[in-house]
């Protein structure tokens, strides 16, 4: 029988190939080494706010960062995810929810810079992580005493 599938199913399968290797190309070795060296754009809450903007805006008082768990892909169709993000958010709360580079194979050289480098997190930042988002907010912990 022929398996049909959304185009989220579809997006989810060309990631999962391109990060087991099986499809990937010069375009995805360019976005791991981009998000490496910080050329990885972002924006936060998917709001069409640039994350630059308002990570200097929230520099005083800090954010609150999602880091979902392995295969959470879009991370806003995932789990409670979404539910926390509009909670914090109305109350006024500067919470970014981003899909995660390496959302497959979830590999620390991969996921803390970017949660350093392109989700901005400090010392003010709150990081909620769900299982191996967890995981990845106590290396970063680690990292940055």
């Amino acid at each position: 029988p022929r398996k049909i599938m959304d185009a989220s199913s579809v997006e989810t399968k060309k990631l999962q190939e391109a990060e087991d290797g099986n499809d990937r190309d010069k375009g995805d070795e360019q976005k791991i080494n981009d998000i490496k060296d910080g050329g990885y754009q972002v924006s936060s809450g998917g709001n069409g706010t640039n994350s630059d903007e308002k990570s200097k805006k929230q520099s005083k008082g800090g954010k609150i960062v999602i880091v979902p768990g392995n295969g959470c892909y879009p991370v806003e169709d995932s789990n409670w995810y979404p539910w926390l993000a509009d909670e914090l958010r109305k109350k006024g709360v500067d919470c970014v929810l981003e899909n995660m580079p390496d959302p497959f194979k979830a590999r620390e050289s991969i996921w803390l810079p970017f949660i350093e480098k392109k989700l901005k997190a400090d010392g003010n930042t709150i990081l909620v992580g769900h299982s191996s988002g967890a995981e990845a907010g106590m290396r970063y912990a680690e990292m940055h005493k």
